[in-house]
């Protein structure tokens, strides 16, 4: 029988002797102050982060805590802005970093068992020093107006102005709902914006969702009220943002903000674009179309304007003035973005051999059984030879890449061309730069590529073996690559509603929804300028795997035995004695961002509520699922409102697996290539049963009520299931497993 040495979650001690993960950090705990819950030494991550201020120096002494988890307590940034933070891994945290004067930033993680995890880069925004006193709570029909300070970056001059009713109310609200303080009779109210500059999007208080194209955002605040504390409104109050963009009169603002107690944005009333076109009687004139026709009373009534804040209008601004018009039910950080689709770029994922695999490249031995002599492999810069042991069924195996001095083990061969490169010259007209990030063991290294690769350009990773303070690291080495390819600024898409293009006399403005975070709206010339947009790719490699193979552990002077083994639990790879490997293939590349901003399909967007179960029909799906053999099945939106169904497997690699692209209804019985796939009202979902078996709901249109099922057998040939009966087509009985109705 075959004998295996298990080497589980390790890292190194100062002698080089294999120790686990929670005894190389703890002695960092004790400047964790406040933490009450016990960490779990099997489970243990470290939270690892950089914080700096606008002018890229470090933000020193931020309190950096997880809010949902106090048990965990909190840490303080360095001299250098950075921190380190242990929790128990295996879930997700939401990590607060705080610091008066200083607009807090959020960050979701999700932290790994006995490994380190970095956070995004935080940016943190000064609060505005223009504050303005408001008289509030009383019985005149007044206006106050505050504004923030100018801001200007590439993309010109604005700020934001918030007229607020004297008669309003504010109720100061704690996290757990209870009031704090009411009746008060002033505020003292500042706005800050955080998208200024190249860097606005690392001040963002949370990455936003990939729908929604970074282009504005604010926080509002009073002095009354702390960080942990909302702030409410008897009335809805309206902002003005400065129409800097020059985006059309009448065009809808989408509106969402920055819930800090659920760490997630959400959708609110959509704003319009508003100009002054005259004052008259001391109130100004407000035009709501691209002709700049004044608004009937009654539109401006359905609008919600009211004399008194006409009449501050007119006081405040000029004829010829143009603003996003904004409603603010509440105070928070507020997001007015548009929607937008990036160019069709996305870097290569690279294989095996560049990702750090062991280099011997074979599941059963590479070597003959007849061989008396040592061979060369030229790829890999190997040298191997095997011997028989007279007597025994058992050999001795050599491998040079086992060997302490082979440098090849610490290097990573890492893509940085674009999958869609055009130019003659084998660039990317889209890609303006190229970061390439590794982190390996708590140390992050990073550079930037000041032009567009070619097609088959790469960088060259070397590790030097040793940890973040350090320490020499025994055993392999999670290096997780990110590859950030800087765009040209696309263009938004707007609207503007018929209702408003077409604008009679008796026609009515549109009724107030929300569409923001929603890919709608036309193609546009408008950009930011001041910020590029970005593609963002993860894979995981491994570096420094034969040190966990040293021949002084061994004591076999480099040789090996066939029958025993070595087993990597942390890196789920077994080492086999005759000098072959074999690893689960799937836990090594993990693609942890797939759409929008951050990587796309082609011209495909993800919806931005594919992370909700649903039900349908008595059947349970998601916008996403996981197959039985690890892939992943997403459904993909495509600009004309039809749907495909995409397949991304633990490789990486990305396929259609179904649907045109257009909307409407499957067949029976064809291509899936070839089918129309539509939007469903009552939401559209997967659902992958064990046996690899595929049902997707579709539609007739784009809006439709009427779902129907689909279902794909496991050879690919599609049947429909109509309605919600249990009938399906191609099938006798659904599995053990799955619950139709």
């Amino acid at each position: 029988m075959a004998n295996y040495l298990n080497v589980g979650i390790a890292n190194a001690s100062a002698d080089g002797t294999l120790i686990s993960f929670y005894d190389k950090i703890k002695f960092l705990l004790p400047n964790q102050s406040g933490l009450t819950t016990l960490l779990d030494p099997l489970r243990t991550g470290m939270i690892r982060g950089r914080v700096q201020n606008f002018d890229g120096t470090p933000v020193i002494g931020a309190v950096v805590s997880l809010p949902d988890y106090p048990g965990f307590g909190s840490t303080t940034t360095s001299a250098c802005g950075d921190y380190y933070l242990a929790a128990n891994g295996g879930m997700g945290y939401a990590v607060v970093v705080r610091k008066p004067g200083l607009i807090e930033g959020q960050r979701m993680v999700d932290v790994p068992m006995g490994d380190f995890v970095w956070m995004d880069d935080l940016i943190m925004r000064p609060l505005d020093t223009k504050k303005t006193v408001l008289a509030i709570g009383g019985s005149d029909s007044g206006f106050s107006v505050a504004q923030s300070s100018v801001m200007t970056d590439a993309d010109g001059p604005r700020r934001v102005s918030l007229l607020v009713p004297n008669s309003t109310f504010v109720t100061i609200k704690n996290a757990d709902g209870s009031i704090a303080k009411s009746g008060l009779s002033t505020i003292t109210m500042s706005a800050s914006e955080f998208t200024v500059g190249p860097n606005g999007s690392l001040a963002m208080p949370a990455r936003l969702p990939p729908t929604s194209k970074y282009t504005y955002a604010t926080s509002f605040k009073i002095d009354e009220a702390d960080d942990n504390q909302t702030v409410e409104f008897s009335r809805t109050l309206y902002a003005y943002v400065d129409n800097f963009l020059k985006f059309p009169v009448g065009t809808a603002v989408p509106s969402g903000y920055f819930d800090q107690h659920d760490h997630l944005w959400k959708g609110s009333t959509d704003g319009m674009v508003v100009q002054i076109v005259d004052i008259s009687a001391g109130k100004a004139v407000i035009g709501i179309t691209p002709s700049n026709q004044p608004a009937s009373a009654g539109q401006l009534d359905i609008l919600e304007f009211t004399p008194a804040e006409l009449t501050a209008l007119a006081s405040t601004f000029s004829v010829g003035q143009q603003f996003w018009r904004v409603p603010i039910p509440h105070f928070s950080t507020w997001d007015f973005n548009w929607p937008g689709t990036a160019p069709v770029s996305l870097p290569f994922l690279p294989d095996s051999r560049n990702r750090g695999e062991p280099r011997s490249g074979a599941t059963t031995s590479p070597f003959c059984d007849q061989c008396s002599h040592s061979t060369i492999n030229v790829p890999t810069r190997t040298l191997n030879e095997v011997l028989a042991v007279a007597g025994t069924p058992f050999k001795l195996s050599y491998q040079s890449d086992r060997m302490p001095g082979y440098r090849k083990a610490n290097e990573l061969s890492i893509p940085i061309g674009s999958l869609h490169s055009t130019a003659q010259d084998g660039t990317d007209p889209n890609v303006l730069s190229v970061d390439v990030q590794v982190d390996v063991d708590g140390s992050r290294f990073k550079t930037t590529i000041d032009h567009s690769p070619r097609e088959q350009e790469t960088f060259q990773f070397i590790w030097n073996g040793l940890d973040q303070f350090g320490r020499k690291v025994v055993g392999g080495s999670k290096a997780e690559v990110t590859i950030t390819q800087h765009l040209i600024s696309p263009a938004y898409l707007s609207s503007i509603p018929d209702s408003i293009v077409n604008w009679t006399a008796g026609n009515p403005v549109p009724s107030a929804e929300s569409s923001w975070a929603e890919v709608t709206g036309s193609d546009s010339t408008i950009s930011r300028q001041a910020a590029s947009t970005t593609n963002l790719l993860r894979w995981n490699g491994l570096v420094g795997a034969n040190t966990l193979l040293d021949p002084s552990r061994f004591k076999m002077g480099g040789w090996w035995f066939s029958p025993q083994h070595v087993k990597d639990i942390e890196h789920n790879i077994i080492y086999f004695g005759d000098g072959s490997f074999r690893r689960g293939y799937a836990s090594n590349l993990v693609m942890t961002k797939l759409l929008g901003d951050e990587a796309h399909y082609s011209s495909f967007q993800i919806p931005v509520d594919y992370k909700y179960p649903l039900t349908v029909g008595g059947l349970t799906g998601s916008r996403i699922a996981i197959g039985p053999d690890d892939s992943m099945y997403v459904f993909l939106k495509s600009n004309s409102s039809g749907w495909v169904l995409a397949k991304i497997a633990p490789t990486g690699q990305q396929t259609i697996i179904a649907g045109n692209g257009s909307a409407g209804f499957g067949s029976e019985n064809v291509d899936p290539n070839t089918i129309s796939i539509g939007q469903c009202a009552v939401e559209q979902f997967i659902h992958v049963t064990s046996d690899g078996a595929i049902y997707f709901t579709e539609c007739v249109f784009a809006g439709s009520s009427t779902a129907e099922w689909t279902f794909l057998a496991p050879t690919g040939s599609p049947a429909a299931k109509n309605g919600t009966t249990t009938i399906v087509f191609g099938r006798a009985s659904p599995s053990e497993d799955e619950t139709l109705m």
